[in-house]
């Protein structure tokens, strides 16, 4: 959940881990099952890092379905990535990006082909990723 992470910058992950865990540290670097719709991004009005949750955001705001497309993941470039297929909203595709990206990347061009058993969809106002049955 939202409340259950917390933004770092790139470059003081390590820092980070070792500012906040328990020394000795129980479990170090453990698996996690991450929620996929968290991501973190730079609040360059702030110039802090953030942390968001896609359905609280514009980003995955939908009237219908038709709104809607599914994403692969929430970095920057979803060919070179694995991740889980989100559900966002079609308009929002290029500032999601933006906020994902940092200004100097480039992404190749492609397009990801979503597994066939998933679609996007507007469930109580915003894009989610359901089964394709529904």
């Amino acid at each position: 959940m939202l409340g259950d992470v917390e933004p770092v910058n790139e470059a003081q992950v390590s820092a980070h881990f070792d500012a906040v865990c328990p020394v000795p540290t129980p479990c170090p670097n453990c698996p996690q099952m991450p929620n996929p719709n968290l991501f973190a991004f730079c609040d360059l009005a702030e110039g802090t890092c953030k942390e968001a949750d896609l359905p609280e955001t514009p980003y995955a705001a939908c009237k219908t379905s038709d709104d809607c497309t599914l994403r692969l993941g929430l970095g920057c470039c979803t060919c070179v990535q694995a991740g889980n297929w989100v559900g966002v909203a079609k308009s929002q595709l290029g500032e999601i990006s933006k906020v994902l990206c940092k200004a100097d990347e480039v992404c190749a061009e492609c397009e990801p082909t979503p597994p066939p058993d998933i679609v996007a969809a507007c469930v109580n106002g915003f894009c989610a990723t359901v089964p394709a049955s529904m």
